[in-house]
């Protein structure tokens, strides 16, 4: 009789350690999948996130391109002047590229040339174009300012800087311009801005392209 007691008393001791063992497998198996299913969430999160930049980027560039194109045909550019750049785009420093066009058509207010500003850097990035209208009998002459909105500021190294060594690190816009391009080449006139983000490189640029004279010439 009394081995029969301690032989119940065994198979319970040994119950309860196969149930302890079953409870942790399955907090083993149930923490597993829910790690799974986190990283999933953040990986779409972050896709999300990706395609809604992406998607800013796209409209920013097609907005200004189509405004500042527009206009250049439109009122017939004749030439353009690289009047001064000025500092140098790094970690708490700016670039400032400062253009004059002429135009063949003649503004409100008899203006027939329009000054534009870049400015690029680590941390702020716009282009600035005036808007010349009238209405109402009443000549406007307004700057617009274009400006290149980031999402976040980063640590990383200094792209805008070739001098910067190797390693060093500073604190930028996820998203900028990296370089100012600027030219005539016969009868065309271009103007290209890449934008610069870590995940789509330079992919998206503000490029610029009209005729020089255009009108003109067609009248002569």
């Amino acid at each position: 009789m009394k081995n029969n007691k301690q032989l119940i008393t065994i198979n319970k001791l040994n119950n309860n350690g196969l149930t302890l063992i079953e409870l942790i497998l399955c907090f083993l198996i149930v923490s597993v999948i829910v790690i799974s299913l986190l990283n999933t969430v953040m990986n779409y999160k972050n896709k999300e996130q990706i395609e809604d930049l992406r998607s800013n980027i796209i409209s920013y560039k097609n907005q200004v391109t189509r405004i500042i194109e527009t206009d250049f045909i439109k009122n017939d550019i004749s030439s353009y002047k690289l009047v001064s750049t000025s500092g140098k785009a790094g970690e708490s420093s700016t670039e400032i590229w400062d253009i004059t066009f002429q135009f063949n058509k003649q503004f409100c207010g008899g203006i027939y040339q329009k000054n534009m500003k870049i400015v690029r850097g680590n941390k702020e990035n716009y282009i600035m174009y005036p808007d010349i209208f009238e209405r109402g009998g009443t000549c406007y002459n307004q700057n617009v300012k274009y400006d290149l909105l980031s999402t976040t500021n980063v640590l990383d190294v200094d792209v805008n800087d070739a001098t910067t060594a190797s390693g060093d690190k500073v604190e930028y816009s996820d998203i900028r311009f990296a370089y100012v391009y600027l030219k005539a080449y016969g009868n065309i006139f271009t103007l290209d801005i890449p934008i610069y983000h870590s995940d789509f490189g330079t992919n998206y640029h503000i490029r610029i392209i009209s005729p020089l004279n255009y009108l003109q010439s067609a009248k002569s």
